[in-house]
Formats: structure tokens, sequence, C-alpha cells
């Protein structure tokens, strides 16, 4: 039975002791999660359901979260519920339903984590879509972690039901007399998700009898390759990738043990650096140089002789900074600059201006460029958080459109994404009482005769 199964798993071979431990589960009314509700709540594990609804099947959206809530209800555990429009803010912001969808669900998950005192966040994932995962990563070109599934806990996000078959899910939940609720585009192929699961799988099934151990099997044997890979890639790295100081670093391709291995281990080192495989394939060729340079977004890599030298760009637009003063009533930098204008009701509707909430400035401005790991509340959102890079990317912007944007940034936050966004927590309300409105004009660019 499952829940034997399932009690095994949590004791001998899943890598975190829930023992003493609260777990938020992620539950969206389908049988994988109220499947895993049940057997965490039976295992005497202390819970709490969440559920997400993104109101994008009408009364069904509504009838998923009514019995998440009669359930949580049922069994006398703490219920939380978040309802979001989730076509109007694609409508407006544009980007990837599948794609927000997620980082919305996780984001507010980890909210409630916090405020509410659990230590891991619970999703449903079983074998079959651990092995979805695999084979969308492979057709879409992936290293070795991308073939090795999903992974049981990625930080304090846990999944106890990857050793479980959906055949096996279904069974215990009939067998439970448990109800749950089926969603009608899981039917559909309009996803490659449901591609391979209607039509890939079921192949895969019928070739192999004992598909699930062979499997699981297969994961096992992938990420324990992974650790080795990982560790003869730290290994390699402590003996050729040598710190010099003051941020400079020196590759010697000698200590790489066989010709075939060297793109693999250069693209691992400089990975981090923002270096991708293209770049990567084209820094192996032997025909360049002495000489030769490279870039990433902050990062210039140059070949000297046989061994290569990584250093950062001198220069780097993102270590510019300039300070707006309180009394002062225009600021130039590269590329325009930032004036004071009077209030008015027309400014909200223009991009290049922002019309802000003066007591909750701190005098002056900083204005800089965009770095890594900045995140702001952008105007809209409810006050969630949301990485630039993010930011742009939903923006649709090119790597040089975002070279040009400045951030005005008011203490330690960031107050406007100058000329695309505003941060909700600037924004002027109901009990502003003075307003600071800031126009940024763009320098102009003549065009070439």
């Amino acid at each position: 039975m499952l829940l034997q199964s399932f009690i095994v798993h949590l004791e001998r071979r899943f890598p975190v002791d829930l023992k003493g431990k609260r777990v938020l589960v992620a539950v969206s009314g389908g049988v994988d999660s109220m499947v895993l509700a049940h057997l965490l709540r039976s295992a005497g594990i202390d819970i709490g359901l969440a559920h997400f609804n993104y109101q994008l099947r009408g009364a069904d959206s509504e009838a998923d979260a009514a019995l998440v809530q009669e359930t949580a209800s049922h069994w006398e555990l703490p219920f939380f519920s978040k309802t979001f429009p989730l076509k109007q803010y694609l409508a407006e912001r544009g980007g990837s339903l599948q794609l927000e969808a997620r980082n919305l669900r996780y984001e507010w998950l980890e909210q409630i984590r916090q405020e509410k005192g659990f230590d891991y966040i619970a999703t449903a994932h079983h074998l079959e879509d651990a092995l979805e995962t695999m084979l969308q990563h492979f057709m879409r070109g992936a290293g070795l972690k991308g073939l090795t599934g999903i992974p049981p806990v990625n930080g304090l996000i846990i999944r106890p039901l990857l050793f479980a078959a959906r055949e096996d899910i279904e069974r215990y939940a009939r067998d439970s007399h448990l109800v749950w609720r089926e969603d009608a585009s899981n039917a559909t192929d309009d996803y490659d998700r449901n591609r391979i699961r209607h039509q890939v799988l079921p192949v895969l099934k019928d070739l192999n009898a004992n598909w699930r151990e062979t499997v699981l099997q297969n994961f096992q044997q992938l990420s324990e390759t992974a650790e080795v890979f990982d560790w003869a890639i730290a290994h390699l790295r402590q003996q050729g990738f040598t710190s010099l100081g003051n941020g400079v670093y020196r590759i010697d391709p000698a200590v790489c043990p066989q010709p075939g291995m060297w793109p693999t281990l250069l693209f691992e080192w400089l990975r981090p650096f923002g270096f991708g495989s293209t770049q990567v394939a084209d820094i192996c060729r032997t025909e360049h140089q002495s000489g030769a340079l490279w870039y990433s977004a902050g990062w210039e890599l140059l070949k000297d002789r046989t061994q290569f030298f990584l250093r950062k760009k001198e220069n780097d637009p993102s270590e510019a900074v300039y300070y707006l003063g309180q009394e002062q009533k225009e600021l130039c930098v590269p590329g325009g600059s930032f004036s004071r204008m009077e209030a008015s009701p027309n400014l909200a509707k223009d991009r290049r201006t922002a019309c802000l909430d003066a007591g909750s400035l701190n005098w002056p401005l900083v204005v800089r460029k965009w770095r890594a790991g900045d995140w702001f509340c952008p105007l809209g959102m409810q006050g969630k958080r949301q990485k630039l890079q993010d930011f742009f990317t939903h923006q649709k912007m090119t790597r040089f459109e975002k070279e040009q944007v400045w951030i005005l940034q008011s203490g330690a936050d960031i107050c406007w994404v100058a000329g695309h966004r505003l941060d909700e927590r600037f924004k002027v309300s109901e009990g502003t009482t003075q307003i600071v409105c800031l126009e940024w004009k763009p320098a102009r660019v003549d065009k070439p005769h």
C-alpha cells in the first residue's frame, strides 16, 4: 500500500527528516496534491494546506479553491489561500503563463512559510513528472544535471512523492475515498509536457513492464554521477583556476586530463561569470591567437599564449553612481538627465515621469545602473518582489536596452526603474502629503547623415 511505502521512504530514503517539522503543502485540488496532503497527515506530519487560485477557469477555479478549503476544515488543518487575476496580469505585462504562474505561486508560498512558521514547502511532483521533465530537458538540450529529473529537495522545497507512479497515487485516492478535481487542460495536448505525458510515456511504459524500477534506478545513478562530476569540476578548479587578486583569475588548460574534456571543464568554470555554451565553444577553438578577447555582461576573458586571464570589465557601467539632492533641480548622467517637475494629473500616464511620495524618500537619491540581484516591487503587483532581470525579460528588452536603464534608489530600496516602472512602495496614496515629480529625458541621438 502506498502509505506504508511512503512512510518507509520518509524514514529511510528521503534526504530530509520531517519528524517534528511543520510542512506547508501546496494543494491545487487535483489528485496528486490531495493524496500528498493525506499521506503526510496520515504519517503524523504537522501540515497546513495552501491554495493559489489563478482565476483561469472561471467557476472551476472557484470550485478547486472551495474543495481545498473544505478539506482543510474537515481535517482541522490550517488553510491559506491566494486569488490572483493571472490573465489580466499577463495581458498588461506579457510573459509565459506557466512561468509566471510558477513564480507567483512559489513567491507566495515562501511568504506564507516565513510568516506562519513552517519549516518546508511540499509539492506533489511524482515519478512521471520527473520523467517528463527529464525528457523535456533532453530534447531542449541539457547537461548532466538536466537529466536527473526533479530534485527531491531544493532549498526548503521538498517533493516526498517522487518515488510514486501516477497509477499508484490514483489507486490510493480511490481506496481512501478522497475527493479531488480534474483540470480539463490536463487532457489536452496544448503544452509540450502534456504531449509527452499522453503520447510518449505510454510507449515507454509498453517497452518495459518494470519501468518504475528502471526510471528510479536511472535517476539515482544519474544523480550520483552528477555528484562525482561536480566534485571533479571543483577539484580541477582548485588546480587550474587561480585567483591573482584584485578580481583577476588565471585559467590553465594544462590541468585538464584529456583534450576532449576541456570544453565541458571550461564551461563549468566560466558559467558563473555569465559566459554561455556558444561562447565557450568559440573560446576552445585552437585557431584563436594570443590577445583574443571574449566578454560576458560584467567580465572579459583574455587569451595569453597558452593560458587565459579573467577579469572584471574596466569602466563597467554598473559601477557608475550619481546622487540627486533634495533641492537639486536637474542631474545629468550619461545618456540623459533627470529633472524636477510640478505635479500634474497627466504625469502618471507617462513612463518617463514618476510621482513619488516625498515622505517615503531618503535623500539624496542614488542614481545608478542595475546590478545582478537587484529587485523591486513593480507598481501594480500589490507589493510583490520581482528581480530586475525578470522584469526586463518580461518587457522583452535586449541586452543593449537593459544597459541603458538608470535606477533611482532611496536608501536601500529601488524607487523607480526610470522610464519603465515605479516601485509600489513609493507611489502616491491617499495619505501622501507631499509629492516629488521627476522626469527622465533621454539624450537625443542624431541619426548619421
